[in-house]
Order: C-alpha cells, then sequence, then structure tokens
C-alpha cells in the first residue's frame, strides 16, 4: 500500500546493517535514519527474480552510509513523491 512500509529497528545495536530482496516481489526504497534524521536513501532497489539455485550471496546487498538506528522501507519512488531528503527530521509515534 502507498501508505505502507516496514521500519527495521536497530536502537539497541546501532551498525551498518547489510539488506539485499530475497524473495521481494516489488522494487523499493531504503530510508536510512540515524537519530531522527535522515542520512541517506536507496531509491528503487529493485527485486530480484530468482532461480530455484540461486546463492543467498549472489544477491546485491544494500549498506547504509553510516551508522544508522532505523531503516524504513517504502514502495519503490515513495520517497521521490514525498519530497523526502536527506537531513529532514523524523518523529517516531
Amino acid at each position: 500500500s502507498e501508505s505502507q512500509g516496514m521500519l527495521f529497528d536497530f536502537t539497541s545495536n546501532p551498525g551498518t546493517p547489510v539488506f539485499w530482496m530475497k524473495d521481494m516481489k516489488f522494487n523499493l526504497d531504503l530510508i536510512w535514519i540515524n537519530k531522527n534524521i535522515i542520512i541517506g536513501i536507496t531509491e528503487d532497489v529493485p527485486y530480484i527474480i530468482q532461480a530455484s539455485n540461486f546463492k543467498l550471496q549472489d544477491l546485491p546487498h544494500y549498506l547504509p552510509p553510516s551508522t544508522i538506528t532505523y531503516v524504513l522501507e517504502v514502495n519503490a519512488g515513495w520517497s521521490k513523491r514525498n519530497n523526502i531528503k536527506i537531513g529532514n527530521e523524523i518523529v517516531l509515534k
């Protein structure tokens, strides 16, 4: 849905986690957040059609530009459509 996403919380262990698109069926934007400030946006991350014999290490890996406390996954293009920019502050409720 255009109004939904998935938030990953790394506040108990901030770092630079690796993301990949295993078993995804649609493209995503990855919004990298540290202490409620957007520090990076990886736009239009493509899903991969996986052959039955694929290996996880063969998938592209996506990393934040530096330490993060959250990652927000949203539909591809959502960041641009909503004018989301590096440096924006977010409020979690």
